[in-house]
């Protein structure tokens, strides 16, 4: 009598944040023996609160979710990652309910730097014209806070709710948490230290690209047909062969080196900066306080005595 596999679920996820690295960690991590990683980056299954947009597809199947994983049998570490699931208030519950040990990675980025790189996305990608401080206070203000349909600059910084929700459910010894800007420092040790938390016996030597760096179309063509490949990328189309030849992360940054070109990041508006400095300063102060830590982020953190308390 034939009997049914065993269902084969990630027993690690990366949660986030969004523009804080973690497309380099998934891409960094694909290439390890030993682990294996959602052939679909973002499937976004346990994001209750996310929608299906031009940019990804939602998977809600459980059958659907589960084909991303049946080559992952034998393999250490499991994982995907979906950014999403950190601002997400009903993820880490959904995700606990149905792989109770899976490990947690969590990467912080400056909140401020993180909805500016946000905004900047968007625009460079052709999906907003309007200046950083109009888009922020119009997404401040919109009363539909859903992930693939609000940009969510502020919420997706409040990180202090977010990492306490993983803490609780999971507990801290089964959540790291990484901080964007000593990983952008120290990649190597950085990654080193993840496969350790993985129970994956590799070592890495050597950091090969860095994923998503700035830059702006090279013409308006250009963002036309970076949207094409976006578009594949997202439902995991590999439209000739020669693609499948190559290691996923040259698939994933050529077309933005042939497409784009980087430049220097322009300065953030100064309203804006303002705004997000008072409105991030106390989050991040309990932020410190629930890591036992201080952090490299001036501007928020506790070293910084540019915000009067009124």
């Amino acid at each position: 009598m034939l009997t049914e596999p065993e269902e084969v679920w990630p027993n690690f996820f990366i949660v986030g944040a969004q523009k804080a690295a973690t497309t380099s960690l998934y891409f960094y991590l694909k290439e390890i023996p030993g682990v294996y990683m959602s052939p679909v980056k973002e499937p976004l299954y346990f994001a209750a609160h996310a929608i299906q947009n031009s940019a990804f597809d939602v998977i809600r199947d459980k059958k659907e979710y589960l084909r991303l994983f049946e080559k992952a049998r034998g393999y250490i570490a499991v994982g995907e990652a979906s950014t999403g699931y950190l601002w997400d208030p009903d993820a880490p519950k959904l995700i606990h309910q149905t792989v109770p040990h899976a490990r947690i990675i969590m990467i912080l980025r400056d909140p401020i730097e993180r909805a500016y790189s946000n905004y900047l996305m968007y625009k460079k990608y052709g999906r907003i014209k309007s200046s950083f401080y109009d888009e922020l206070m119009r997404d401040y203000k919109s009363q539909e806070k859903l992930y693939g349909r609000s940009q969510l600059y502020v919420e997706m910084g409040m990180y202090y709710e977010q990492v306490k929700r993983y803490f609780d459910i999971f507990g801290r010894e089964q959540v790291k948490v990484i901080i964007f800007e000593e990983f952008v420092q120290h990649s190597e040790q950085s990654i080193n230290e993840v496969l350790a938390f993985l129970g994956v016996n590799y070592k890495l030597t050597a950091i090969r690209e860095q994923f998503n760096p700035y830059s702006v179309p090279r013409s308006p063509l250009s963002r036309s047909v970076f949207a094409f490949f976006r578009w594949l990328r997202a439902r995991n189309i590999k439209f000739y062969k020669i693609l499948i030849l190559l290691p996923d992360s040259i698939v994933e940054s050529l077309p933005e080196k042939i497409l784009f070109k980087r430049i220097q990041k322009p300065k953030i508006e100064p309203e804006a900066f303002k705004f997000l400095q008072e409105i991030f300063h106390d989050d991040v102060l309990k932020l410190e306080s629930l890591l036992g830590r201080s952090l490299p982020w001036p501007t928020v953190s506790s070293s910084s005595n540019t915000i009067k308390k009124k």
